[in-house]
């Protein structure tokens, strides 16, 4: 492997560069050039990555390198792929920006990404179900894995409860930096574990905060409106039903009177 690679100035003009979503994939990134062998690959494993990359880096560990990881290989800056279960990396264009001599180091040891020998690399798997010791392996704790299962619909009905509130409430101020992860978390138990249906959720969440519900005051998270989900649908149901008999005794009363 050579002692470098070269980066090049348009590099700055990059707009998958510049679309990722912080400085640290932009570091790690143009950090990573200098270590890639003769086809632009290296491997993916985050505590390696760590040692080789960033020694004297304290803030960059292993757990956020995987992050970073998942953020290059979405933009599609890198290849994250597997083969025979070890993981692997390779950058994307990597010959049209390095004048390579391939007579002087050799041919590459580490795979090709070929998509027959392709699984999908360990790094950028759902962590959640790891054991306890998986988890120490890769150094991720189990608040980090936990925020990545939920889905889009799990976030949307978070979204949707947050909106409600600063509706009703725009001094509010929410509880946690990462508040949306927990919430949507919340939502993607209660599915799992049958207690409510995606519909069913949004459909109190619009109910409590109607604008002659006084409820809302008590269901500022989506862990309280967990928690007191029975209860408040039996409650919306209740309303229903008793407003479904008022008017059922109106329209009675109106015959008789018409008779």
């Amino acid at each position: 492997m050579a002692d470098g690679r070269m980066l090049k100035k348009r590099i700055s003009e990059s707009k998958k560069l510049g679309s990722l979503k912080s400085d640290s994939a932009r570091l790690l990134y143009t950090w990573l050039i200098p270590w890639l062998d003769v086809e632009g690959r290296y491997l993916a494993d985050p505590d390696i990555l760590k040692g080789h990359i960033f020694p004297k880096v304290k803030a960059m560990t292993p757990g956020k390198i995987r992050k970073l990881l998942i953020d290059l290989h979405e933009s599609g800056l890198i290849i994250l792929y597997s083969v025979n279960s070890e993981d692997y990396l390779e950058v994307t264009k990597f010959q049209e920006h390095q004048n390579i001599r391939k007579d002087r180091e050799g041919d590459s040891k580490i795979p090709s990404p070929v998509k027959n020998s392709i699984t999908t690399p360990e790094v950028v798997q759902d962590k959640s179900c790891l054991s306890k010791d998986k988890l120490r392996e890769v150094k991720l704790s189990k608040e980090e894995c936990r925020k990545y299962k939920y889905s889009d619909n799990h976030l949307s009905l978070s979204k949707l409860l947050e909106k409600k509130i600063k509706e009703r409430m725009p001094r509010h101020r929410f509880i946690g930096k990462n508040y949306l992860d927990d919430w949507s978390n919340e939502v993607r138990i209660m599915e799992e574990k049958k207690e409510a249906t995606l519909e069913e959720i949004k459909k109190l969440i619009l109910w409590i905060f109607d604008e002659d519900n006084f409820w809302y005051k008590n269901v500022l998270s989506m862990d309280k409106l967990r928690k007191q989900f029975g209860r408040l649908w039996a409650e919306m149901e209740g309303k229903k039903s008793q407003q479904s008999e008022e008017l059922l005794q109106e329209w009675m009363k109106e015959g008789s009177d018409a008779e």
